[in-house]
């Protein structure tokens, strides 16, 4: 995998998008999130056994902007608990609006099928589970809800559905690399976070599985500590010196480094 963008492109992508929002006193922000999430779908390149596959994101900024001033105005007048029914509305939007492309001329869509009535059981016994022990439930509920949203979603070539997505993972062995994650990113006043960063990626990805066509694919994620940490690192520094200008580089660079070490491999 491959991002191919670049700092000048994303920061022009993110300052109109950010000026347009300003002065449509936030008006514009669907607008500017679907082509933002376009610009970053076109500019990734995955390579598969059958050629490049081409995404794109063909959401326009008028229907999210229903979606998310509905869902807006429902999660404020229910005091929050129409939350996963908004969250689900949103998630269909992107996934269902989220296309990829291969050489031959294939082309493949996601399918959300999750409901708000199920996300919310799903959310209160996280919820009550972290608070009676006193969040150590964490890597549990994490791994819980990626997996509710993962099996809910299929990947569909003309309307009928030729894959699936799951995850594996569980919160046991989540727990030890979590817990010494947030320990060691606190005693280390955050230099660890890279690190941790890394561990989490890994973790997600090496339990992260797609079926497709009868075969099924895990992802993985090779990259290092020391690695993000300089990244991290310069990126700071040079947003400090630029006023807040690199930062944009910086993000692409994250980008490329992220995608340069995200891997797919057949299981069967």
């Amino acid at each position: 995998m491959s991002f191919e963008g670049e700092g000048g492109e994303f920061f022009g992508k993110v300052i109109v998008g950010y000026l347009l929002t300003m002065i449509t006193f936030g008006i514009y922000a669907p607008w500017f999130i679907c082509s933002l999430t376009n610009y970053i779908y076109e500019k990734s390149n995955i390579q598969t056994a059958r050629g490049p596959l081409r995404v794109s994101f063909r959401g326009e900024g008028g229907s999210l902007f229903g979606v998310l001033i509905v869902s807006y105005l429902l999660t404020a007048i229910t005091f929050g608990i129409y939350a996963p029914w908004a969250i689900c509305k949103v998630a269909r939007y992107f996934t269902e609006n989220t296309y990829a492309q291969t050489a031959d001329g294939r082309t493949y869509q996601l399918r959300f099928s999750g409901e708000g009535g199920d996300l919310f059981g799903t959310w209160i016994v996280n919820a009550i589970l972290m608070g009676v022990t006193l969040y150590i439930y964490t890597p549990w509920a994490m791994c819980k809800l990626r997996k509710w949203f993962y099996s809910r979603t299929q990947i569909v070539e003309n309307g009928q559905p030729v894959g699936q997505l799951d995850f594996v993972g569980e919160g046991g062995n989540l727990f030890g690399t979590f817990l010494a994650g947030v320990l060691l990113t606190m005693v280390t006043f955050g230099i660890y976070g890279s690190w941790f960063t890394v561990s989490m990626k890994k973790f997600w990805n090496q339990n992260t599985r797609v079926a497709l066509y009868n075969r099924t694919y895990a992802l993985d994620f090779t990259g290092q500590g020391a690695d993000l940490f300089v990244i991290n690192l310069v990126t700071t520094l040079l947003t400090m010196v630029t006023f807040g200008i690199y930062a944009f580089w910086g993000q692409v660079k994250k980008m490329k480094w992220d995608y340069q070490n995200t891997l797919v491999r057949a299981l069967n």
